[in-house]
């Protein structure tokens, strides 16, 4: 429609006079309404400055990845999807994976064959030696194929925006994953405190106690060696007749002393033999402490 015709109205009450708006609701066709790119009216955003604004530009950072496409999660808005939680969404970020290359640069190849383009995947050349062979972009000790086995759109734990392979904290708890790993053997999947299924890093509640772990931090209230979020009572965890102090007495990291992932203090069956550790209490005198049946120096 000529210009002359449409006149400086704005009849869908955007911010956006008609001469300038070729929709009534979503001039680019990129999920987001034109009074969402131009909230504040004329002059409107223009994030990649290539002159077009915001509402009328499918690429709005000019990164080489259209608005559309960079709504990972697929629910119709690329505003809650911010791939390297800095608190720009990947489509108004210029460096979508924050590894100091613009995602112009790397584009959508996948160098490393995870299954992450490389403009989403910020260690794409391995620097982490990872024996996948996908490298580990947050740091935490988990391969990217790992924490993104499908490939893109890749698992969010948390549902916080940013996907677990880039984000250093996947059950926003506020325990970074890799401080999560318990048992020190560089595997944070395997540390399953409260025995519930869930690894500690994908857990809101790790001990298992109702209170979660934000919310109990990393302090020791009972000073018994083991950090609040750990310890789900202030006397005898696991209700074996045996206190946490006793049972986690060389400090955190407790012992485990049948290897099944799940410390001592925690542990209804301490050596894993069947016998519950209260049951090994044959003399009824200071829990399953002083019980040695066969004299070897190692109690029950």
């Amino acid at each position: 429609m000529p210009t002359q015709s449409e006149g400086v109205g704005d009849s869908d009450g955007d911010g956006i006079p008609d001469y300038l708006d070729p929709s009534a609701g979503d001039s680019d066709g990129d999920g987001l309404g034109d009074g969402i790119e131009c909230a504040s009216g004329i002059p409107c955003p223009d994030t990649d400055g290539d002159g077009t604004p915001d509402y009328a530009d499918p690429d709005d950072d000019g990164d080489g990845i259209d608005t559309v496409q960079e709504d990972l999660n697929g629910d119709g808005d690329p505003r809650n999807d911010d791939s390297d939680g800095d608190g720009t969404p990947d489509y108004l970020d210029a460096d979508d994976d924050n590894d100091g290359v613009d995602s112009v640069l790397e584009g959508t190849a996948d160098f490393d064959g995870d299954g992450i383009p490389d403009y989403l995947d910020a260690d794409s050349a391995n620097a982490a030696a990872t024996a996948d062979g996908s490298g580990d972009s947050d740091g935490d000790g988990l391969s990217d194929l790992f924490e993104c086995p499908t490939g893109v759109p890749c698992r969010d734990s948390d549902s916080d925006g940013s996907p677990d392979y880039l984000d250093a904290d996947d059950d926003n708890d506020g325990i970074a994953t890799r401080d999560e790993d318990i048992n020190g053997d560089g595997d944070a999947s395997n540390d399953n405190t409260d025995s519930d299924g869930l690894p500690n890093y994908l857990d809101a509640d790790d001990d298992g106690d109702g209170i979660d772990t934000l919310a109990e931090g990393t302090g020791d209230a009972d000073g018994d060696g083991i950090p609040d979020h750990l310890d789900p009572s202030a006397t005898d965890s696991d209700g074996d007749g045996v206190g946490d102090g006793r049972e986690c007495d060389t400090g955190f990291p407790c012992k485990d002393t049948d290897g099944d992932g799940t410390p001592d203090y925690l542990d209804v069956d301490d050596d894993g033999d069947g016998i519950d550790t209260a049951d090994e209490n044959p003399n009824q005198v200071n829990g399953a402490v002083d019980d040695d049946t066969d004299g070897d120096g190692v109690p029950d």
